[in-house]
């Protein structure tokens, strides 16, 4: 029987541990923000700050909690259960974002495809695809924004979607303001998704972090997003310089440089066959991964598209991992 620990029991926490035990594995500890539960969940067996003591007799752990901080926590888990010999699946994004440094030596010890795309598989495309020729790369990593475009372009009113993403669990329930719920979206949640993508995918020299990428966009240019909701999508593109045009009629959010490529992110126009290609395969709360290969195109067109949201999907993306690790 295969033995796991779960790091964080919010929804994606709760699916993992209801999974893991639909198949047969044994669940030795649980970490909350305040207690350790060994065996029985409505008991805790001690503080949170003590999980260490009990990070044995498990064949790998589970990190299932959200970005508190820019990483840092995450990644004190990780290296902390890795030094005991023990792998790590992991969907929280700030530590591969930020910290990728450190992380990177231990890669092969880290499950991590549910950290961007959920259960869609992106990152393990793209990493197959990067030696196929890539010129450019175009992507929708953010399944909120995604939900609430393809929403608005039903004509549901933007209140009541937003109410909707977070009772559904894909938005934090915290914040109130529509608009300040999507700009902590395509700001904190995709530039750490560019950043993971482009460090495992791309190969660089030179890491990006996702504290580099430079978001400038405000209140006004998503109204206007808003505005035109049937004629946008927020997408996330990887162009070769030689490939990239600046287009006038973009709503941008990022545009960042780094070792020949151009990383730009924002509310693109759909009336790009490329862009309503990606766009028309990923409805609702799914993400895709687009490649264009070869010069001009002549290595062809390939698409991945998955649920990028969810506990469900994104617990399945974590369990296939474990299974890969073991």
């Amino acid at each position: 029987m295969k033995q796991a620990g779960i790091i964080g029991f919010g929804n994606i926490g709760k699916k993992l541990y209801e999974k893991l035990l639909e198949n047969g594995w044994k669940i030795v500890f649980i970490v909350t923000s305040e207690h350790v539960f060994i065996g029985n969940i409505d008991v805790p067996k001690d503080k949170s700050e003590n999980w260490l003591n009990y990070c044995h007799d498990v064949d790998v752990v589970f990190l299932a909690i959200p970005t508190f901080d820019d990483g840092r926590t995450a990644f004190n888990y990780i290296t902390a259960v890795i030094e005991k010999g023990i792998p790590v699946v992991t969907c929280e994004k700030g530590a591969l974002s930020n910290y990728f440094a450190g992380l990177k030596p231990i890669l092969n010890r880290i499950g991590y495809s549910a950290t961007v795309g959920g259960g869609s598989g992106m990152i393990h495309f793209l990493q197959r695809r990067f030696f196929s020729g890539i010129r450019e790369v175009h992507a929708i990593v953010n399944s909120t924004m995604n939900y609430i475009w393809d929403d608005l372009r039903m004509g549901n009113p933007l209140g009541h979607i937003v109410e909707e993403v977070k009772r559904l669990g894909y938005a934090e329930p915290g914040e109130k303001d529509p608009i300040k719920i999507i700009l902590g979206e395509a700001g904190p949640d995709v530039t750490k998704k560019t950043s993971i993508l482009f460090n495992l995918c791309f190969r660089p020299k030179t890491i990006l972090h996702a504290k580099d990428i430079k978001v400038v966009l405000t209140d006004e240019m998503v109204r206007q997003a808003i505005t035109e909701a049937m004629s946008r999508r927020f997408v996330v593109s990887f162009e070769r310089d030689g490939n990239f045009k600046e287009k006038d009629n973009d709503i941008v959010a990022f545009t960042h440089h780094i070792e020949g490529w151009v990383i730009s992110g924002g509310f693109k126009r759909i009336d790009n066959p490329l862009i309503a290609r990606l766009c028309n395969s990923a409805t609702w709360v799914n993400n895709a991964v687009l490649t264009v290969e070869g010069e001009d195109g002549s290595g062809g067109i390939y698409l991945c598209v998955g649920p990028g949201a969810g506990a469900s999907p994104v617990a399945t993306a974590m369990i296939r991992d474990a299974e890969g690790l073991l």
